[in-house]
């Protein structure tokens, strides 16, 4: 579990909007269990794969995440 040492790095660069960057600080998050720090995130940057988030949290056990 490497992921988290990027953390900062994806937070610094996501300002460019970069869908690679959104989706990997995404998935972060969700790993993290960070229902609010994604929502923060798909709300200010909205160049990431709207379908394949949505069905990947659709069966996330925490209800957060399926709001």
């Amino acid at each position: 579990k490497q992921l988290p040492l990027v953390k900062p790095y994806l937070r610094s660069v996501q300002n460019i909007n970069n869908k690679a960057i959104n989706e990997a600080l995404n998935n972060l998050l969700i790993e993290e269990e960070d229902y609010q720090g994604l929502r923060n995130s798909i709300d200010a940057y909205d160049n990431f794969d709207n379908i394949a988030l949505a069905q990947r949290l659709e069966k996330h056990e925490l209800i957060e995440f399926r709001r």
